[in-house]
């Protein structure tokens, strides 16, 4: 106590440091991350619907004052009388009874690729699922997602096999989808058009603060 109070000016510097050296660990581990659930539900994505085609406008006062004066102005010899016979059969349009075949229409969105998530950094579940929708973009979509969150988590698609290497998953080609949005819930995350997906065998959930990888999926056809 006699030391503190005869170095009262280092004590302070060193509570200072200790203090600020307490919050650079807080803000940049985030242990309150694992604590905290966020859920993101996504619905999957539709084409938008097709606008309805402008209805026909109708005839002017002026086109119909004309149309009836053509016709009035027909000549007779044109025009069937009620006496005069009709033949059904030359009236009849033909009527073809060959049918054709028609392709079955794929219904969307079509599944690329899907796998369930293992646990590497941390324990978690959930599908991972590749969609390709109707208008030809493709998407990365979790279902049942629940994994432990974490700080500067992100979503990757990688080269790397399925393996329990924490650090292999950006070790070779990978592509970044963005942060994950939450840890728990449905969600979308969208695959740019340039991105050949033959290049890439799992999904990961990748920290990349720490090089850790949280949680992999395998992409099954």
């Amino acid at each position: 106590m006699n030391w503190i109070k005869s170095h009262k000016g280092a004590v302070a510097v060193m509570a200072a440091i200790g203090l600020s050296g307490l919050v650079f660990a807080v803000l940049w581990f985030q242990p309150q991350t694992l604590f905290i659930d966020d859920v993101v539900n996504d619905t999957i994505p539709v084409a938008a619907a097709q606008q309805d085609p402008v209805e026909a406008s109708s005839p002017s006062e002026e086109e119909e004052s004309n149309g009836e004066t053509a016709e009035s102005e027909a000549p007779m010899d044109d025009q069937t009388t009620a006496d005069e016979p009709v033949d059904a059969e030359a009236e009849m349009p033909s009527v073809s009874t060959d049918e054709t075949p028609t392709e079955e229409q794929p219904s969307y969105p079509l599944t690329l690729g899907s796998g369930a998530f293992i646990d590497l950094e941390h324990t978690g579940s959930g599908v991972a699922k590749i969609l390709e929708l109707e208008d030809g973009s493709r998407i990365l979509r979790f279902e049942d997602l629940d994994v432990s969150n974490g700080p500067d988590l992100r979503v990757i698609l990688s080269d790397s096999e399925l393996v329990d290497d924490l650090g292999a998953y950006d070790d070779g080609l990978f592509v970044d989808l963005g942060p994950l949005k939450g840890n728990k819930g449905n969600q979308n995350y969208e695959i740019p058009a340039d991105v050949d997906l033959d290049d890439f065998a799992t999904v990961a959930i990748w920290c990349r603060r720490f090089n850790a990888t949280f949680n992999a999926a395998p992409i099954n056809p």
